[in-house]
């Protein structure tokens, strides 16, 4: 697994049910990793030793600022899971950047930089001495690949991924079942209203514009890669699909098991029609 960014952050907590978030104590840090093609959030809390881990699929979120100064929220487009994060660096010069390379490394997790930042220094619970500020900055920086070491990794990862497909091709991918255009009829649209998200009006056009735009694109792409390179390591989203675990072992399981959860559902229906 490889480390592509980190930085020192704590967690927010909403509230009640309220607009409000509040910065909860203790040291933290959030680091973005990839394994198996897959791009990880994760966050570290620095007293327990904790991590909550989450895959996060190109373009499907963000991570932007709150109306709270160095209060930050990673947001998913496919669900309203939202992440609450306050910096902890002494000096906020950097947060731009950071969130910033955030956002690229999920729109694109093959970013050519690696940031390096210390984790065992003291929070920013409150604007630090001029000697502070000196000391954690000489304690972080951005350390380039040379171009020596991008090619290496760049062979590595091509060899990688050339024995991967000849050892194992896989007999199905998502992007190939769900390429547009898409034959769809109304009926079928209109069951995928209730997937749009709130901002958007209930339309066929919604619809299919979502169903055909890069966003999308780039999310099958990623599951098509996990499927292939980390087989069974979408059991958590399957399972929370109702589709079982044992569905995310390929593309081909995955994709019977949606159908036969189909089935099933329009037998269901068409039993209550004739009670």
């Amino acid at each position: 697994m490889s480390r592509l960014l980190e930085f020192k952050a704590g967690k927010c907590e909403r509230r009640g049910e309220t607009a409000f978030v509040d910065p909860l104590p203790g040291r933290g840090l959030i680091f973005l990793e990839q394994q198996d093609g897959l791009l990880h959030f994760c966050y570290k809390d620095l007293t327990t030793s904790i991590v909550d881990d989450l895959i996060v699929f190109p373009g499907d979120a963000s991570f932007t600022p709150t109306s709270r100064a160095r209060v930050y929220v990673l947001q998913f487009s496919s669900s309203d899971a939202r992440h609450f994060f306050w910096m902890q660096d002494v000096s906020s010069e950097k947060d731009e950047q950071n969130v910033r390379r955030v956002n690229a490394l999920i729109e694109d997790p093959e970013q050519e930089f690696v940031d390096v930042e210390m984790a065992d220094q003291p929070p920013a619970y409150a604007a630090g001495s001029s000697s502070q500020q000196q000391s954690s900055d000489e304690t972080r920086g951005d350390v380039p690949f040379t171009s020596d070491q991008l090619s290496r990794l760049q062979h590595i990862l091509a060899s990688a991924r050339g024995t991967s497909a000849a050892s194992a091709a896989p007999s199905l991918l998502l992007s190939d079942v769900l390429a547009p255009p898409l034959s769809l009829n109304e009926s079928i649209v209109e069951s995928l209203y209730s997937f749009l998200p709130p901002s958007l009006p209930s339309t066929s056009e919604n619809v299919r514009r979502i169903l055909e735009s890069s966003e999308l694109k780039r999310a099958i792409r990623g599951l098509d890669m996990a499927f292939i390179n980390a087989p069974g390591a979408l059991a958590p989203m399957c399972e929370g699909l109702g589709l079982g675990g044992e569905s995310a072992l390929s593309a081909q399981t995955f994709v019977e098991a949606v159908k036969k959860q189909a089935e099933e559902g329009m037998e269901g229906r068409a039993r209550m029609e004739t009670d």
